[in-house]
């Protein structure tokens, strides 16, 4: 008899122990499906670079979003799809964390298959081996196209504002009702004349 209340009570535990793997393993199916959902709603995937053989492989995010049909390439040819003037620097980038172990994030401009030319957020971070030498390099990257888009013409629209703020003979105001800070033009000391620096940054 308890000998039978002990299998019973191993079979009951076993029973346990495979429901509890099967619900981890449920669990870490969503989560995963739900990063890569995530991953392409945000353009963002993941690389990585292995040393020495300077090969990097691209995550299934990456290579779906930007028709990537090899998601194992070298250095030299993802260097490659960095415009020529951004291509320095990230290389300057990479090389500061093979040698030292530097983290960096970037913006640069690139061309991906298609001729698509899009503005990304490169970054990537050393992974050490035992020992304590950088043995590989993982990162993201990320399609940041429409915000770079947007600061530009913030920025823009900011140039054109002073230029036609210089040019008039008016005195002209700007009071950001967010940051509460106030901005003057020269025709405040022109035509009433307050020194610059006595004209107040608020509204306090």
């Amino acid at each position: 008899a308890m000998v039978q209340l002990e299998l019973r009570r191993q079979k009951r535990l076993l029973a346990q122990l495979v429901e509890d793997r099967d619900r981890i393993h449920a669990e870490m199916l969503a989560q995963g499906e739900a990063l890569r959902v995530a991953g392409q709603i945000a353009r963002i995937g993941a690389w990585t670079l292995e040393l020495p053989s300077l090969q990097v492989t691209w995550s299934q995010e990456i290579a779906a979003a930007y028709g990537l049909t090899h998601r194992v390439s070298s250095l030299a040819q993802v260097l490659h799809l960095y415009n020529p003037p951004f291509r320095a620097s990230v290389q300057k980038a990479l090389d500061a964390c093979m040698q030292q172990g530097q983290p960096f994030d970037l913006e640069a401009e690139v061309t991906m298959p298609g001729n698509v030319r899009l503005w990304a957020r490169t970054a990537g971070q050393a992974v050490r081996g035992a020992n304590g030498q950088v043995v590989r390099i993982r990162g993201a990257f990320q399609d940041v196209s429409a915000q770079h888009h947007a600061r530009e013409a913030r920025r823009e629209s900011d140039e054109r504002f002073q230029l036609v703020s210089r040019a008039t003979a008016d005195a002209v105001w700007d009071w950001n009702l967010t940051t509460d800070l106030m901005w003057w033009n020269e025709g405040m000391q022109t035509l009433f004349g307050v020194p610059m620096d006595q004209l107040p940054p608020d509204s306090t």
